[in-house]
């Protein structure tokens, strides 16, 4: 099975979803299969951005999640990039970027940690 990567922050030692609760929690668990919580979200407001079916934010390669992260986010401090497996996976519409949604995710191991 092909590993994808994807950002996460971090609080306390464990590892958060940046923007959506799953469960009504933004904690993710460390191998275990997790299933988000897919339906129509928006980034940012009503009249600013575009409705599209969410799901868990992941990157093909290490290197393009790094380079998102470093070049989006000011505050890098708690942040941390993560390997994982996923299941039933889809592009993100209107995006400008190669970043894709999955439904199932489970998180491997932590990779990379921002130490600035």
């Amino acid at each position: 099975m092909k590993h994808y990567y994807r950002f996460v922050d971090m609080k306390n030692g464990k590892m958060h979803s940046l923007f959506h609760k799953t469960n009504g929690t933004k904690e993710l668990p460390l191998n275990q299969w997790i299933e988000a919580d897919v339906k129509l979200v928006r980034d940012g407001s009503r009249k600013t951005s575009t409705e599209y079916t969410g799901g868990w934010h992941v990157f093909t390669e290490f290197e393009e999640t790094k380079k998102f992260l470093l070049k989006r986010f000011a505050n890098l401090k708690p942040k941390a990039i993560v390997k994982c497996k996923v299941k039933d996976i889809w592009k993100k519409e209107h995006s400008r970027n190669n970043i894709l949604l999955v439904r199932h995710m489970l998180i491997e191991k932590i990779i990379w940690k921002y130490e600035g």
